[in-house]
């Protein structure tokens, strides 16, 4: 049985084999995606009859692609992080240069 059988039902009715949800690497949260929107669109009688109309099988795989762009998108966003060095920088390396500011606050060397 596979890990994610709602997606990969999906995948298996459509002939999705270049980019399948089962193996995307948001297949965890697609899943659940997919379990709610089969819900919401499904028969009842889907699991035990395999019988799906084409529309709400691509209702659901149309929802669960623009979801899984929006993943795809959001893991590639930038973040702004700020370095900060606690210590002696002996030979001078660390000291900013033009591209990383100056800090705001000055920071004390016990020693």
């Amino acid at each position: 049985m596979p890990h994610y059988p709602t997606l990969a039902l999906i995948d298996h009715a459509l002939g999705n084999r270049s980019h399948p949800f089962s193996a995307s690497l948001d297949a965890a949260t697609l899943e659940l995606d997919a379990r709610v929107l089969a819900a919401d669109y499904w028969s009842d009688t889907v699991w035990v009859t395999g019988i799906i109309s084409e529309t709400a099988l691509r209702r659901v795989r149309n929802e669960l692609e623009r979801r899984r762009t929006a993943l795809e998108v959001r893991r590639f966003e930038r973040i702004d992080v700020k370095l900060v060095v606690i210590g002696t920088d002996i030979d001078g390396s660390l000291t900013p240069g033009p591209e990383i500011p100056e800090p705001r606050w000055a920071l004390s060397q016990a020693g």
